[in-house]
């Protein structure tokens, strides 16, 4: 008879090397539906339409000059362009700053954080924001 509760897979070496591969494949398709999201959300974007459509049609003007492109995805200089949507904004900050690896670090470091992997226009100014309205900070 089954009994609902705790999984004991135990700590043999092969179970350990199984847990691993799923926490990469639970990862993998957590950034996937992260990826699909924002594809979803740049399609609401005026200003990301135009660089993208800039970007695919070979236009070369100076404002363009630190955009690209990866798979559909408009990216400046390096970091991923999140549209203007605000679910995306917040989880990107919620993981630089709320948590638990991140652990509640100031404006400066939540900015240092964000500026890494995400670029969108007046970013300063919305982290500002979010860390001077955390409760736990």
């Amino acid at each position: 008879m089954f009994n609902p509760g705790p999984l004991d897979l135990g700590t043999s070496e092969e179970t350990l090397v199984t847990r691993q591969i799923m926490a990469v494949k639970a990862s993998q398709m957590e950034e996937s539906k992260w990826s699909k999201k924002i594809l979803e959300a740049d399609l609401q974007d005026n200003t990301w339409l135009g660089i993208r459509n800039s970007l695919k049609m070979g236009k070369d003007y100076a404002r363009l000059e630190h955009y690209g492109s990866a798979d559909n995805i408009v990216i400046y200089e390096r970091p991923l362009y999140i549209p203007d949507n605000n679910s995306l904004k917040l989880k990107g900050t919620y993981q630089c700053h709320d948590t638990k690896v991140e652990g509640h670090f100031g404006q400066d470091k939540t900015l240092e954080l964000m500026k890494r992997d995400y670029y969108w226009p007046n970013i300063e100014d919305w982290v500002r924001n979010y860390v001077h309205t955390c409760d736990a900070c």
